[in-house]
């Protein structure tokens, strides 16, 4: 493809322009432990009534609750055991007046026990049990179809799966489900300067820290690394190299460095046939280069190399992306409103994200900066639990002022709106 002019897009166009060129995968089949955290693409329905018998509720003695009408602790009423059932028994014990049956939870009722009584409500010698009150019919039973009725949806289709949902569908009987897979990802950091982080660093090379924040970001936004290369600011190499992987067909690639616009920046110069690679200034702050566009069939988000604004570009970009792939309907990121504790300014006409923590303060959930926002502070990029954005509108935030706060750290935020969770006074 030719080499394509820089352009600018606001944050919501370059969004847009990423998106627009994925498509969620192919839909596979796997076991129902294996579908956890993946995202449904067929509905789960019942493939029976739930129960599908008359079921006891407790352990407990099945009775006829005629029998023990009339019960009470003067005049206590005595029923015979004749039979022992367990969960998974399938086998007659019929009842007759004055008589009952040791039963388990989960076990068939017979047709004529009426209600099931709580092992600790009555007397046993053995041979029989005491009742000393009344029991209701229906006490203690599961009515055919109580919990679900067949055909009935059990999980939507494009509900992530949980625990609890898998062992719903296993409880369902069903042996395998359509799920969206986890997208397979390879990354591509570029750079002479830099240098393997597990090497001793000179003093004039940087340590590759991005070839281990960007795949660690992968991973949590859900996609598996398949593929992971560092690359010296070479057109022809880059290029190369690109093609080489795009040919094993990953799902999406992410490049790290290279996105401004100077000579050394790569690859938005590349032509070739097989590449088509928009640059583009966003309209934010950190994380203004992005690259976005296709190698041959497969995706590519191209992150500028600084690490906070590889950072925030990730979160703001590949994480949709990669959603997306898996089949996600929410795309962006979670938002909570905050307190700010300090004042804020910026350009307006573009969108910023200040990189803060939340805690609580005299109940109410505070963004304190995480530290500089200087995008190559990468102690600070370590301290950050959520993203305070400031859209293109604003040009300034006050000392008490609510903000939006995108959430990066669910556990962080969780944290800090437990109770008791106080560190301090309230701003003003």
């Amino acid at each position: 493809m030719p080499r394509h002019e820089r352009t600018t897009k606001s944050f919501a166009g370059a969004l847009d322009f990423v998106l627009n060129g994925i498509e969620p995968l192919r839909s596979v089949q796997v076991s129902a432990v294996e579908a956890i955290g993946l995202v449904l693409a067929k509905a789960i329905r019942a493939s029976d009534d739930s129960p599908a018998f008359r079921q006891a509720a407790m352990d407990g003695f099945g009775i006829r609750d005629e029998d023990a009408r009339n019960a009470s602790a003067a005049r206590p009423v005595r029923l015979k055991i004749i039979d022992t059932l367990g969960a998974g028994q399938v086998r007659s014990a019929e009842i007759g007046p004055g008589q009952c049956v040791r039963i388990m939870t989960g076990a068939a009722c017979p047709a004529t026990v009426t209600a099931v009584v709580p092992w600790e409500l009555v007397g046993e010698d053995g041979e029989a049990v005491s009742l000393t009150s009344p029991v209701a019919a229906g006490q203690n039973i599961r009515g055919v179809g109580e919990i679900w009725q067949r055909e009935s949806i059990l999980l939507e289709a494009g509900e992530i799966v949980t625990p609890a949902g898998a062992g719903l569908i296993a409880s369902n009987g069903v042996a395998a489900v359509s799920v969206q897979p986890r997208p397979q990802v390879a990354i591509v950091t570029i750079g002479d300067e830099l240098v393997d982080p597990t090497a001793v660093a000179g003093r004039h090379v940087i340590a590759d820290s991005n070839s281990i924040l960007v795949p660690g970001l992968v991973r949590a936004f859900g996609g598996l690394v398949c593929d992971q290369r560092r690359l010296p600011d070479e057109p022809e190499v880059v290029a190369s190299t690109l093609l080489e992987i795009a040919a094993t067909a990953p799902d999406l690639i992410v490049t790290v460095g290279g996105a401004a616009s100077s000579e050394r920046d790569v690859p938005g110069r590349i032509e070739h046939e097989s590449i088509d690679l928009w640059p583009m200034d966003v309209r934010m702050r950190p994380g203004r280069p992005l690259i976005a566009g296709r190698v041959g069939q497969t995706p590519v988000v191209g992150l500028p190399g600084n690490p906070g604004a590889a950072f925030n570009s990730a979160w703001q970009f590949v994480r949709p992306a990669i959603r997306k792939l898996s089949g996600h309907a929410m795309l962006t990121l979670p938002e909570v409103l905050a307190v700010c504790p300090v004042p804020l300014r910026d350009e307006p006409g573009r969108r910023t994200f200040f990189r803060v923590r939340l805690v609580q303060q005299a109940g109410r959930l505070v963004a304190h900066p995480a530290g500089t926002q200087s995008p190559a502070d990468q102690v600070s990029l370590a301290a950050t639990d959520g993203l305070l954005v400031l859209d293109e509108q604003q040009a300034s935030v006050a000392v008490g002022d609510s903000v939006v706060v995108q959430v990066l750290n669910p556990e962080a935020a969780l944290r800090a709106l437990s109770p008791g969770n106080s560190t301090g006074s309230a701003f003003g």
